[in-house]
């Protein structure tokens, strides 16, 4: 009887011991594998953070279109600038890339410049009133010029900026001035000009339209008693350029010299101080 209660506690301890042994081989194994779980997880989100690091953050910053023949751009801000997507003609042209947006000198327009790209593009804006075709009204207005080809339509800002503020300020008339034709008297115009005065839009007397003149430069002529100031500005009729005007300020006398573009013939008027110079309001 004592041989046999020896042997069953004998294969009572072996039994405790595998068990202990399989306990921890299993505790071990599943340590492993939860590491290698934790392990996994982190380098997955590593890679998670590192795919998100190289995502681009894309705004919208501007969209226009117009018609007769369908085009359409959006110009959007990037991390690193901004770039643009343009369709013209419908689709059937279309073109992408870099670009840079500025204010030339002191005009009342930005100027998207194309970078990189060899063809012929010109693009301004201008913030102004502007109804689409289907009577909607938009922010600003825009002249795309592509290979000789010019393109109208309307458009509106996504995001308020710096240049959008101080375009605004530049667009708004704060002061007007009226002329008289040297020749005939019966003649006369108004010039609207904002506060830094950049002339802006002009009208002919028994005329409905208003003529936008668009800023090119400027000129300092000292000599005589008063410097003379000296401002070009092109006459943009329909999107393209349909005259030149001249005005030329000295002390307390302003001129305005306007030469015609379908046949070159100059007129040139002077101020009217009759006619209440530099106020708030047409005078006619």
């Amino acid at each position: 009887m004592k041989k046999k209660t020896n042997i069953l506690n004998r294969l009572l301890g072996y039994c405790l011991l595998l068990l202990i042994g399989l306990n921890y081989s299993c505790n071990h194994i599943t340590d492993k594998s939860n590491a290698n779980s934790n392990s996994e997880i982190k380098i997955e989100k590593q890679e998670k953070s590192k795919n998100n690091d190289s995502i681009k953050t894309v705004k919208s910053y501007y969209k226009a279109s117009g018609s007769e023949p369908g085009w359409s751009i959006e110009i959007n801000k990037e991390s690193e600038g901004l770039s643009y997507k343009l369709e013209l003609d419908y689709g059937e042209i279309k073109k992408e890339g870099k670009a840079s947006l500025k204010r030339l000198d002191k005009s009342n327009y930005l100027k998207l410049e194309v970078l990189n790209d060899l063809n012929d593009i010109e693009i301004k804006i201008k913030l102004e009133k502007c109804n689409d075709n289907a009577g909607n009204p938009h922010e600003s207005s825009i002249i795309i010029r592509y290979n000789g080809k010019t393109y109208l339509g309307c458009g509106d800002f996504l995001m308020d900026t710096l240049l959008k503020d101080e375009l605004k300020s530049a667009s708004t008339i704060d002061h007007y001035i009226c002329f008289k034709d040297n020749l005939s008297e019966s003649r006369k115009i108004w010039i609207g000009f904002n506060k830094q005065n950049i002339a802006l839009k002009l009208k002919y007397e028994g005329q409905t339209q208003e003529i936008t003149l668009e800023y090119d430069r400027e000129e300092y002529v000292k000599g005589g008693t008063h410097p003379t100031l000296i401002k070009y500005y092109h006459e943009i009729y329909g999107g393209k350029i349909n005259g030149s005007y001249k005005t030329i300020h000295s002390g307390n006398w302003d001129y305005v010299e306007y030469k015609r573009g379908k046949d070159g013939k100059d007129f040139k008027f002077t101020i009217d101080h009759k006619l209440n110079p530099y106020g708030k309001s047409p005078c006619f």
